[in-house]
Protein backbone atom coordinates (compact mmCIF):
# COMPACT_ATOMS: atom_id res chain seq x y z
CA UNK A 1 0.00 0.00 0.00
CA UNK A 2 3.03 2.21 1.06
CA UNK A 3 4.71 1.86 -2.59
CA UNK A 4 1.41 2.24 -4.33
CA UNK A 5 1.06 5.51 -2.71
CA UNK A 6 4.69 6.89 -3.52
CA UNK A 7 6.32 6.14 0.00
CA UNK A 8 9.30 4.38 -0.03
CA UNK A 9 9.79 0.78 1.44
CA UNK A 10 12.14 -0.02 3.72
CA UNK A 11 11.14 -3.12 4.96
CA UNK A 12 11.34 -7.33 3.27
CA UNK A 13 9.48 -9.05 5.87
CA UNK A 14 6.65 -8.40 7.92
CA UNK A 15 8.41 -9.12 11.16
CA UNK A 16 10.65 -6.16 10.41
CA UNK A 17 7.63 -4.02 10.19
CA UNK A 18 6.43 -5.21 13.32
CA UNK A 19 9.49 -4.29 15.31
CA UNK A 20 9.69 -0.77 13.99
CA UNK A 21 6.30 -0.29 15.41
CA UNK A 22 7.21 -2.02 18.91
CA UNK A 23 9.77 0.73 18.80
CA UNK A 24 7.94 3.50 18.08
CA UNK A 25 4.35 2.49 20.02
CA UNK A 26 4.35 2.25 23.81
CA UNK A 27 1.42 0.07 23.74
CA UNK A 28 3.66 -2.83 21.72
CA UNK A 29 6.74 -2.64 23.76
CA UNK A 30 6.76 -5.70 25.18
CA UNK A 31 4.14 -7.42 22.21
CA UNK A 32 6.15 -10.32 19.88
CA UNK A 33 4.41 -12.74 18.10
CA UNK A 34 5.33 -15.81 20.44
CA UNK A 35 2.75 -13.25 22.66
CA UNK A 36 0.78 -13.01 20.35
CA UNK A 37 0.13 -16.57 19.80
CA UNK A 38 -2.26 -18.23 17.12
CA UNK A 39 -5.22 -16.25 19.15
CA UNK A 40 -4.31 -12.58 19.46
CA UNK A 41 -3.94 -10.42 22.16
CA UNK A 42 -5.79 -7.52 23.32
CA UNK A 43 -3.90 -4.28 23.89
CA UNK A 44 -5.21 -1.71 26.68
CA UNK A 45 -6.76 1.27 25.03
CA UNK A 46 -5.51 4.33 25.35
CA UNK A 47 -6.36 7.77 24.26
CA UNK A 48 -3.41 9.22 23.31
CA UNK A 49 -0.43 7.45 21.08
CA UNK A 50 2.37 9.76 20.22
CA UNK A 51 3.94 7.37 17.51
CA UNK A 52 6.52 8.29 14.77
CA UNK A 53 5.15 5.98 11.78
Amino acid sequence: MLKAHGHKIKFSMAEEVFTEMAENIPVLKDVNYDVIGELGLQLKYTKTVNAKV
